[in-house]
């Protein structure tokens, strides 16, 4: 089914050399309709390899259980003008699945990914990074045969409150 986008969405994908079988997966729902579009972390990084977008970031939190992380991308477009876009990332405790959490990691690669995506024109047209959500994770993953990992699983990092740095304390 042709869609009024798919020209504007296939000229970005070329300018940026996506693959539709490998960087870029539709979500389609049980009555056909399209949902979004994910990219994972590969897709993420042909993109931003070749953006001439600026990308910068600072801490507006950090703690233990919850970090926020404010983007800021820049471009100039081709006319001489000056596109900027801020946004933000972030990761805490109930929204990052991976042991040990990385909140910190997880947090950059989702504003990341959020500002390139966003300052190129993706995030108008459905496209969001795997990393943005659990779901999207899930259905990347399934997209590529890759099984669900098992139940979360208890891990011991030998960090306690009283280990914990300063600098990540509340």
């Amino acid at each position: 089914m042709k869609h009024k986008n798919d020209e504007v969405i296939n000229a970005l994908l070329e300018k940026f050399n996506l693959s539709r079988d490998e960087d870029v997966f539709e979500k389609i729902d049980k009555r056909g309709r399209f949902q979004y579009r994910i990219i994972p972390r590969r897709g993420i990084d042909k993109v931003e390899a070749m953006s001439k977008a600026r990308v910068t970031f600072e801490v507006i939190k950090c703690a233990k259980d919850h970090v926020v992380l404010k983007f800021t991308a820049t471009k100039e477009e081709e006319d001489g003008t000056i596109t900027i876009i801020e946004t933000t990332g972030e990761a805490d405790d109930g929204n990052v699945q991976q042991i040990p959490k990385y909140l910190a990691a997880m947090a950059e690669s989702r504003g990341r990914a959020r500002a390139i995506l966003k300052i190129e024109g993706f995030y108008k047209y459905g496209f969001f990074s795997e990393d943005e959500a659990d779901e999207f994770k899930s259905f990347s993953n399934e997209k590529r045969g890759i099984k669900a990992p098992k139940k979360e699983a208890t891990v011991r990092t030998g960090i306690s409150e009283e280990t914990f740095p300063d600098f990540l304390k509340d």
